[in-house]
Order: structure tokens, then C-alpha cells, then sequence
């Protein structure tokens, strides 16, 4: 986990474009646009973002989300979701680990990371909705499933603000942990 805040959006500008793996959980309605596939976004949704995915996120008004930025390790067998799905009555319960893992993760990035991966395993299990169609393979829960513990991951958060109170990006966070790059 590289990051996790409450993000808010909408005020400023209706359009935002990002490029990361992420996980978000919904308090707002929008649209959510990967290429050519558009899902909606309402309250109780979840979203799973693969890595290097540019995403394009519209916004009707001030729109409020929990989110998670992850960096990926190798390891462990792919799972299948959808991108987006509804949480319905487990929205409840995953915002609760999330919370627990923005609160968290300033002074303890480890037990923040230890909710994240509850919540990526609880949204494993979440009921398909019918006509959702069969998903996509996700690398994010593959990686989940290749340890019962997270990597370790020294996370050095660089405060810019007002910006840091609505959700650091990505680039105001510097991140190093065993294989890979720093994505930041």
C-alpha cells in the first residue's frame, strides 16, 4: 500500500484523469470510464483499478470516495472482478476497514495495510450482480493471495497542505519496498 485517504472531487473541476492502481469505495454518483468501458459510480460502489489503466473519472458535484493506492508484487493466482460492482450491504463493513486503514496509516502503516487486505478479500467475496458479465482477471488480489502478510513497505509521506487533507496523489508520496520501482 502506498497511500489511503478520503478523496474529495468535484469542486474545482468535473473531469479528473489518473493513471494507477487503486481501489476506491464510493460515497458520490458519477461515471468511472476505462478505454471504451464506462461504469457508473454510486454510493456503496466499489472499484479495482489494474495498474498502468488510465482512468477518467466524471463527476456530478462534489464527490467523496475512501481510496487506496497499492503497489504490486509478483506471486499468487489471479482472481476474477469486475472493475466496478456494487458492495451493497458489505459497503458498510468495507468502509469500516478502509477507515481503519486511513486513520492508520500516518503512525502505523502496518496494520493499515493488514485492513487493506481484509477489504481486498472481502470484496473477492462480494455476490456478482447478474448480467455483470465475468470480470476481469485482477493483479491486485493475485497479490493479495500470495502471502497472508504484506510485503514489507517504508512509506514516507511528503505533506503538501490542504492537498494532504483531501487525499495526497500518487506523486506526493514516496515509496520504496522489495522488487520493483518507486510508481509514485
Amino acid at each position: 500500500m502506498v497511500d489511503a485517504g478520503i478523496g474529495v472531487h468535484g469542486v474545482s473541476t468535473a473531469h479528473d484523469v489518473f493513471r494507477l492502481p487503486d481501489l476506491h469505495l464510493y460515497h458520490y454518483e458519477g461515471v468511472l470510464s476505462l478505454g471504451r468501458s464506462v461504469h457508473p459510480i454510486r454510493p456503496g460502489h466499489v472499484s479495482l483499478v489494474p495498474p498502468d489503466t488510465e482512468v477518467h473519472f466524471h463527476y456530478r458535484g462534489r464527490s467523496e470516495h475512501v481510496y487506496v493506492h497499492l503497489r504490486l508484487y509478483g506471486g499468487g493466482t489471479a482472481r476474477t472482478v469486475p472493475v466496478m460492482q456494487d458492495a451493497a450491504v458489505g459497503s458498510t463493513f468495507l468502509a469500516g476497514l478502509l477507515r481503519n486503514a486511513v486513520t492508520a496509516m500516518p503512525t502505523s502503516p502496518a496494520p493499515a495495510t493488514a485492513e487493506v487486505w481484509a477489504a481486498l478479500w472481502r470484496i473477492t467475496e462480494l455476490p456478482r450482480n447478474e448480467g455483470a458479465g465475468p470480470g476481469r482477471p485482477h493483479p491486485l488480489l493475485a497479490a493479495a493471495q500470495a502471502s497472508r502478510t504484506p510485503p514489507p513497505a517504508v512509506v514516507h509521506p511528503v505533506h503538501h497542505g490542504r492537498r494532504r487533507e483531501l487525499g495526497a496523489s500518487p506523486r506526493d508520496v514516496r515509496a520504496t519496498g522489495r522488487e520493483g520501482t518507486d510508481r509514485g
